[in-house]
């Protein structure tokens, strides 16, 4: 690959040119704009883009060839970390969720042979169907 001549590094810097660049050895000239560089930044609607963006543009800088898939694949790899943590969040809720109904269950075993149904119910806070299944 052939160096970069100091007005090609120096247009690159500019974001919008930076953008046309490579977009136009992509795309075949289907230009994204800075409107539609703007509308994706209102739709992630937090510091996600501008942090991958100015990483990007760094990147660039340093001399790496960044493309715009090397952007597309930068903001999904964030998506990806997201719904990561998102999905382990969950499933440590529902797991504490799970481990506190079987606790219940536990609990009202052990009390099957000194109380009622009723007040087994109401003092572990399970429905009176449970209990009754327990018996079983």
């Amino acid at each position: 690959m052939a160096e970069k001549d100091l007005t090609e590094k120096y247009l690159e810097s500019f974001r919008d040119v930076f953008a046309d660049i490579h977009n136009v050895l992509l795309f075949q000239e289907e230009l994204i704009r800075e409107e539609e560089l703007n509308m994706i930044r209102v739709f992630t609607n937090d510091s996600t883009y501008d942090k991958i963006e100015s990483g990007i543009i760094e990147r660039a800088k340093a001399g790496e060839v960044i493309t715009m898939c090397t952007f597309a694949e930068e903001m999904t790899n964030k998506g990806i970390k997201i719904g990561e943590a998102r999905g382990i969040e969950i499933g440590e809720a529902r797991g504490i969720q799970m481990g506190i109904a079987q606790d219940k269950i536990n609990v009202a075993r052990n009390l099957l042979d000194i109380l009622s149904d009723e007040v087994i119910a109401e003092k572990v806070e399970l429905d009176i169907q449970v209990v009754r299944s327990l018996r079983s």
